[in-house]
């Protein structure tokens, strides 16, 4: 048989692999596909976990600073209510002052519960936590719903003057944002696979 010619009834020989480059490592696996980049795909997209929306980062900071404010004015309103309680006694014969002040103070710790609400729905909210997003949706609505009706009052007395209006406005126009954030910014919250 002269050289180039293939043997009869046989296929042409198979070209042997080429020598390992390091001694120890496994030959690569036929039809494998060779290198294509570090880290693979699936490694990088897990890796790169859920996006940021500015919205609901707005959202949140919004959230922040009213459970601060809101926690804030619930605890001066307590420390009034507690100095109008104190006010009340047999000797100055204002009684009723007693259980007055105690309402006042009463109400104030729900002021300052829910301004911490506020302020850990927010914290969630910020750091991608699904119950942040939960959280920050139930005050969203709730926020919207009592600072809306408190608009409207204040709208409904025409006094304008006193600056109720403008903070009312920028409350309902905040609480609208959060629930509007939390509704649109799902892929915010997506935790990584």
């Amino acid at each position: 048989m002269t050289e180039g010619m293939q043997p009869q009834g046989g296929a042409a020989p198979q070209p042997q692999a080429p020598a390992q480059a390091q001694p120890g490592w496994p030959p690569p696996a036929v039809g494998a596909p060779g290198p294509t980049g570090w880290p693979p795909p699936a490694v990088a997209a897990a890796s790169a976990g859920p996006s940021t929306s500015v919205l609901v980062v707005v959202a949140g900071l919004f959230l922040l600073l009213a459970g601060i404010v809101t926690a804030g004015f619930g605890a001066l309103v307590g420390l009034l209510g507690g100095l109008i309680a104190t006010a009340g006694s047999a000797r100055s014969g204002l009684e009723i002052f007693g259980p007055i002040g105690g309402l006042v103070a009463g109400l104030a710790i729900l002021v300052v519960l829910w301004g911490l609400l506020e302020a850990i729905a927010a914290i969630g909210m910020l750091v991608h936590r699904g119950w942040g997003r939960a959280l920050g949706l139930v005050i969203g609505v709730v926020g919207f719903l009592f600072t809306g009706l408190g608009l409207l009052g204040v709208a409904g007395s025409g006094d304008s003057g006193t600056g109720g209006l403008a903070f009312s406005v920028v409350f309902v126009a905040g609480y609208a944002l959060t629930v509007v954030a939390l509704v649109t910014g799902g892929a915010h919250f997506r935790r990584r696979a």
